[in-house]
């Protein structure tokens, strides 16, 4: 199998940032195919002595760099050219993934398909719903085309890309909204139809609560 990088732009975190880095620590996947990468983007105190003492709390091997620009694109695009792995996952600094996301995404993904993970909203009161996403996700189980599953890449996250599938394709650092959609887009020619793996794993979106 190939090591993934974790990729987590964070901005002003506050106390759901130890949840998603929580979720890496149990990642059954052997902590030495995975490097998590942060990029603290910004303001820089009094945020980034709390996070590099939280990363410093964690078994799983890590990387951190400051960026003073505030922008989640440009984050992106920094720990993209900053890390060397093979595959890739994008994940907010306000989510978290279930325990068996990063082995069963490696498990399917190669340099021309894409692993792609359910992904489960909770509600106000912390408790999971179906993501938007959720039924084009069963629809990949049925083989169908990129275009008929076109929904679920909105988001560049809940998925592996190979490092092949990007190129030097980067996030638009100009655009408000719809930079993950634009970015996918562009990126849709490089790969063939996207795989699930048989295992369930899920990519859990909250709502920033602290």
């Amino acid at each position: 199998m190939e090591k993934i990088a974790v990729v987590i732009p964070t901005y002003k975190p506050q106390g759901y940032l130890k949840k998603c880095l929580d979720s890496m620590e149990f990642q059954t996947l052997d902590k030495r195919r995975f490097c998590v990468y942060v990029a603290l983007n910004g303001d820089k105190f009094p945020y980034e002595n709390k996070v590099l003492s939280l990363l410093k709390s964690y078994s799983f091997e890590f990387k951190y760099i400051y960026i003073e620009l505030a922008s989640v694109s440009n984050a992106r695009n920094k720990l993209v050219e900053y890390s060397d792995e093979k595959l890739l996952t994008f994940v907010d600094d306000d989510d978290f993934i279930s325990p068996n996301y990063l082995e069963a995404l490696v498990d399917v993904t190669t340099d021309s398909v894409m692993g792609v993970s359910n992904m489960i909203e909770e509600d106000g009161g912390g408790k999971p719903k179906s993501h938007y996403t959720s039924q084009t996700y069963n629809n990949l189980a049925c083989n169908q085309s990129k275009f008929r599953t076109r929904k679920i890449y909105s988001s560049a996250c809940a998925k592996a890309i190979h490092r092949k599938m990007i190129g030097k394709i980067r996030f638009d650092v100009n655009l408000r909204n719809g930079e993950d959609s634009l970015f996918m887009a562009t990126i849709s020619n490089n790969y063939n139809t996207p795989t699930i793996s048989d295992n369930i794993l899920n990519f859990l979106i909250s709502n920033k609560l602290n």
